[in-house]
């Protein structure tokens, strides 16, 4: 409420004009308020699954080693996180590169694209790649992770039947002949949570992260970077959630 007599220009001001306004206190370092304006009416998210990527180059460089994107393609998406090795900008080439080469070859299966996407970094420092080929019409998460780049699939936090689901990376780095990979199939549903993160993010994540009732995709994904991002390293965060 405002105070009578006020200006009308604090938080009740912001509540008003806010499509989504919340006050949050998810855990160790005070309350937190969270405040969405759509710029435009907010459609609804493309093949039933809504997405935020978030990098931050390692600390005193000026790009990061990390990418990421998600491909709409047809009846599916497909989405990758590369960490180049090392950091600086031959990091982010070979990151780029596998990102690139991911976009362009969306519809090719995942066990072909691995020799193609090897072939494209062989003359680059490398990378740890991770893509997740999800198939709506299925409720399917096609999954294939060279090297370091984590995935999980997380149920609702109402949901106290299921477990989270860590996905299974192989050993190796893409452009230094990894010759050991499968895709590997797990199903999801309404409400579930995808998060992929580099080795720049800490595994443990910090107490707030595990409490998803408190989050939307980007809060969850901003809070694990400022809080669990290793001070000598890129760090990525994907999280995606799907809405049906």
């Amino acid at each position: 409420y405002t105070t009578s007599g006020g200006l009308g220009g604090g938080l009740p001001a912001v509540r008003r004009f806010s499509d989504r306004f919340e006050i949050l206190n998810p855990g160790p370092g005070g309350t937190h308020l969270r405040a969405v304006k759509h710029i435009r009416k907010r459609p609804d998210p493309e093949y039933g699954w809504s997405f935020t990527l978030l990098t931050r180059p390692r600390p005193g460089e000026s790009v990061c080693g990390d990418k990421g994107a998600i491909i709409h393609d047809a009846d599916r998406l497909t989405v990758i996180l590369a960490d180049g090795l090392g950091h600086g900008p031959l990091a982010a080439e070979a990151a780029e590169r596998a990102v690139h080469h991911v976009k362009t070859n969306a519809r090719v299966p995942l066990e072909e694209l691995v020799p193609m996407l090897d072939d494209e970094l062989r003359d680059t420092r490398g990378a740890a790649v991770s893509i997740a080929r999800i198939l709506p019409s299925q409720h399917a998460i096609h999954w294939l992770g060279i090297g370091n780049v984590r995935g999980c699939l997380l149920p609702p936090a109402q949901s106290h039947e299921r477990q989270t689901i860590t996905f299974t990376n192989f050993n190796g780095t893409v452009g230094a002949s990894p010759d050991r990979y499968k895709v590997l199939t797990y199903s999801y549903r309404a409400g579930d949570w995808m998060v992929l993160t580099s080795d720049g993010i800490k595994s443990r994540w910090p107490e707030g992260a595990t409490r998803l009732e408190k989050h939307d995709i980007f809060s969850l994904g901003k809070l694990l970077l400022d809080e669990a991002a290793q001070p000598r390293d890129d760090a990525s965060v994907l999280v995606g959630r799907a809405v049906r």
